[in-house]
């Protein structure tokens, strides 16, 4: 100021935003209007209220100017980054770095997990559906790709007309979270049955967090609009085990209940506009692309690090057995109204409880340890896993009693042999962890075909079901 001030008689002037004044005289004497240096009563520099106005005018005017030159400066970093440096990919929640990306489950696949994120995060971005509530929009990728319904493309689906259809519904174990298109359970389910000489296509029903609830009003919906299919495959477990534990008072719940009721009762939530405001910035998404590396730099490096792990859950505090309860007999019930759907309509109904990480069996990996350390960090994560693990108690109890239907199953154990890791996080898999489940679910379903073919399906196809049988 004092440099500025001792130049401003011999200053030319000059126009800045169009004000017309000398503006290191303003920067001057915009300094001493905020008493940084002491006025001089003989100084024949004297700003009226109209020239002081106009000062602060202009220094307003370069401030912003010089946060919008920062703000987008940060935008074309991080698009720049995003399009050619191949960023680690970020959680759609929150936007924290997505750690299951560097998963030892993903070692030796044959694809970038970071591309494979990348995209998820990209199909994010839901729509409403009627009665279900949402589901995916349109997408186009290199490992994820979404028709124009929203329903995930299925790999190895046979293209005769007269095919056998199977329909899998679940949650996003089944749409494939962790996979690309050609690894998910649908499409390892249609590689084994095309390959066992049944053509077939298996059609990828699974939306990320729907409970058994839903999936028996979208099986209602698609029958309602004129599908027919041969099979109806429902895997389920983790979601109606999180309905019953974050919302037990509501029998049956969807999950996000409490987003999607302040969205309907109160509107757009204040502190979800603060949060999305912030993320948007430039100097936030600049950030982020030296942090997020740093972090990822880390976490790879910690993921295969072996390290002392400690299982000791801290937030058993809940009645698990009544829990549980409850989600089985929403899952059976939502099995009778489906089956009575099947005699109505002509298919063969199938329940599967999905496995998950705490349930009994599998012997984890260090890479699995670790990432059910840190869930049991978490109340509400160690409730949903112990409601999912006794879910699978209560179902052996009722079948030891003889009141468990027939076509009911429970695949906790399924991987009780596997010690190379499979798990990304406390329920989904990778690839090898999802053909391990489709060659239990193809087992399950050829047992099934071979009692007898189904009711509607095309005469050539029953007569390849015997064929394949015998």
């Amino acid at each position: 100021c004092v440099r500025a001030h001792a130049r401003a008689r011999e200053a030319t002037a000059f126009s800045f935003l169009s004000l017309g004044t000398d503006w290191i005289r303003r920067i001057a004497w915009s300094c001493r209007l905020i008493s940084l240096m002491p006025i001089n009563q003989t100084e024949p520099y004297r700003l009226s209220m109209t020239e002081r106005i106009k000062t602060a005018a202009s220094i307003l005017g370069i401030t912003i100017a010089l946060l919008v030159a920062v703000d987008l400066l940060g935008r074309a970093a991080a698009a720049v980054d995003r399009r050619f440096f191949n960023p680690p990919s970020l959680d759609s929640a929150d936007a924290a770095l997505d750690a299951r990306q560097f998963a030892a489950a993903y070692d030796g696949a044959d694809y970038d997990p970071a591309m494979l994120f990348r995209e998820f995060s990209a199909t994010e971005r839901i729509i409403y559906e009627p009665y279900t509530i949402w589901d995916r929009r349109f997408y186009r990728g290199e490992l994820i790709n979404i028709d124009i319904q929203g329903f995930r493309i299925t790999a190895n689906n046979s293209n005769a007309p007269d095919a056998m259809s199977v329909w899998v519904f679940g949650g996003s174990t089944i749409w494939g979270e962790a996979a690309p298109d050609r690894e998910t359970i649908p499409s390892f389910l249609s590689e084994y049955l095309n390959d066992w000489g049944v053509d077939s296509t298996v059609e990828n029903f699974g939306e990320r967090g729907f409970v058994s609830t839903q999936e028996a009003v979208f099986l209602y919906r698609e029958l309602q609009a004129g599908g027919r299919p041969d099979v109806a495959l429902f895997y389920d477990g983790i979601n109606d085990a999180a309905a019953a534990s974050n919302w037990p008072e509501i029998p049956g719940s969807h999950l996000s209940l409490h987003r999607i009721r302040d969205r309907f009762e109160f509107g757009e939530i204040p502190s979800e506009r603060r949060r999305d405001l912030v993320r948007s910035l430039g100097v936030y998404q600049a950030a982020r692309i030296v942090l997020d590396r740093l972090e990822a730099r880390n976490r790879a490096a910690a993921e295969h690090h072996p390290i002392r792990i400690q299982l000791q859950p801290r937030f058993l505090d809940a009645n698990f057995d009544y829990l549980a309860n409850q989600a089985i007999d929403v899952w059976l019930a939502n099995r009778e109204t489906v089956s009575a759907l099947a005699d109505e309509f002509g298919f063969i109904p199938i329940f599967v409880l999905q496995p998950s990480l705490w349930t009994a069996g599998k012997p984890l990996h260090a890479s699995e340890g670790r990432i059910l350390s840190d869930h049991l960090e978490s109340r509400a994560m160690t409730h949903i896993m112990a409601v999912r693990a006794e879910m699978s108690s209560v179902l052996q109890s009722r079948r030891n009693a003889g009141s468990l239907p027939p076509n009911v199953y429970d695949f906790s154990d399924i991987f009780a042999s596997i010690e190379a890791p499979l798990y990304i996080d406390y329920v989904h898999t990778a690839g090898p962890g999802n053909r391990i489940a489709a060659q239990a679910l193809f087992e399950i379903l050829a047992a099934r075909l071979c009692l007898a073919a189904p009711p509607n399906a095309a005469p050539r196809i029953a007569s390849a079901i015997s064929d394949a049988c015998s």
